[in-house]
């Protein structure tokens, strides 16, 4: 089987990755209720980092239009939003990102502020590196965070990603410094760890 080439449909990235205390899987219109609770008790956590919690607060219909529109995407061979969940409960948010080009996924992420420290960002993102691997023409994932965000940098340093360069862009939330990290790891490489 070739690799996709930069015009070629994708298949579709894999809908559920399960780890040894996470279930990681697409979001399905039922959960718009619990991601609604999720996001806005965490809106504050949230604010100095994720740029979309700009648009907070969301109805939950409104929650349910874009796991609609995530859910498209996905089935198109784009993108992939995820909920992180701790048996049935939501704690975080995640995904496989298309936007770096042919060959590579970048890894995104969120967890609920009473989640935090506890080794589930670090767990989801082993297991959304290995999934992203198994996905044919996958050569690179990526991490990207910006410069101050130093808790998010503790997660692919403790997973041996190579930290490769810093870029400069604009800033798109209180928190940020308008430097970007970016974290490479590649499928050698994982394997071998």
């Amino acid at each position: 089987m070739s690799n996709p080439g930069p015009l070629d449909p994708h298949p579709p990235l894999a809908e559920r990755v399960v780890t040894e205390r996470l279930t990681i899987r697409r979001w399905d219109i039922d959960d718009a209720p619990a991601l609604h609770d999720a996001v806005t008790r965490n809106v504050e956590h949230l604010r100095p980092w994720m740029p979309w919690i700009k648009f907070e607060p969301l109805t939950i219909d409104e929650r349910a239009s874009l796991i609609k529109d995530w859910n498209r995407s996905w089935s198109e061979g784009n993108d992939i939003v995820y909920g992180v969940f701790l048996d049935t409960t939501v704690i975080g948010g995640t995904g496989l990102h298309r936007r770096i080009g042919v060959g590579g996924l970048e890894i995104g992420y969120w967890l609920d502020q009473d989640h935090c420290g506890q080794g589930f960002a670090t767990e989801l993102t082993a297991g959304l590196t290995t999934a992203a691997f198994a996905e044919p023409g996958i050569e690179r994932v990526e991490i990207h965070h910006d410069r101050a965000n130093v808790r998010s940098a503790g997660i692919p340093e403790r997973l041996g990603y190579v930290r490769m360069r810093e870029e400069a862009r604009e800033i798109d939330t209180p928190g940020e410094e308008g430097l970007t990290v970016v974290w490479q790891m590649l499928p050698g490489a994982w394997a071998d760890r």
